[in-house]
């Protein structure tokens, strides 16, 4: 069944490729241009204003509960330290680090976490954030899988809000081009149906056709409005 954002979303998209395509003969270049622009905006602010606002999921968030588990104390220190070694051995041994983590303790979990920002990988590459934020992914989906009472509620409270928040990013990223992959499995995951029934409303080239109108605006400038 067609949801109100997935309606929402193909009324915009037809509305858009129609005010890009305004072209009346008996006008000058310059009038159609303006009746372009004026209709496209007029589009924009209907299908804004039905954009939902992404939510923040409730309690603590992803990077406070991972930092609860690095080790802090001289003991869990200790242990960090014994199992680094351990891991460090596994790694030797051809195992990859996320199938390290996906079979990790509680105390290798903190171990590996602590040590992220200097492995090897980390270190050496230009995405090094990107890494890092990675593999925090996979150790918190441990966390969860080892019964991780604050890393279940959040990824509850994660899921609740998952399908609005896609759409938000899914219908933000349409107002002004095409929307990216990973927009589109935020949705997928959310919810399969609703990613379908936004793809299949996608209107082929009006995410480029928005962006050229809009660098063209720019380049004219305010004052092409009021011609």
């Amino acid at each position: 069944m067609t949801t109100t954002y997935a309606e929402a979303l193909r009324q915009f998209r037809a509305a858009a490729r129609a005010a890009l395509d305004i072209h009346d003969p008996d006008k000058t270049p310059e009038a159609n241009a303006r009746a372009r622009r004026n209709a496209l905006t007029r589009t924009r602010e209907i299908f804004a204003a039905q954009i939902p606002t992404a939510i923040e999921p409730t309690g603590p968030s992803r990077a406070e509960i991972l930092d609860a588990h690095r080790p802090s104390t001289a003991d869990t220190l200790a242990v960090a330290a014994r199992e680094r070694e351990k891991v460090q051995a596994l790694l030797g041994t051809g195992r990859r680090l996320d199938q390290i983590i996906s079979g990790a303790s509680p105390a290798r979990v903190g171990a590996i976490l602590d040590n992220l920002e200097i492995l090897p990988e980390v270190l050496a590459s230009a995405e090094g954030d990107q890494i890092t934020a990675q593999f925090e992914a996979l150790i918190f989906d441990r966390l969860a899988a080892l019964g991780d009472d604050a890393a279940i509620g959040r990824l509850d409270a994660e899921r609740e809000v998952a399908a609005p928040n896609a759409w938000s990013r899914v219908m933000t990223e349409t107002l002004t081009g095409p929307v990216t992959v990973s927009a589109y499995s935020a949705l997928y995951r959310a919810d399969p149906e609703a990613c379908r029934e936004a793809q299949e409303s996608e209107v082929p080239g009006l995410g480029d056709a928005l962006r050229r109108s809009d660098r063209e605006q720019e380049r004219q400038g305010p004052e092409s409005d009021a011609a």
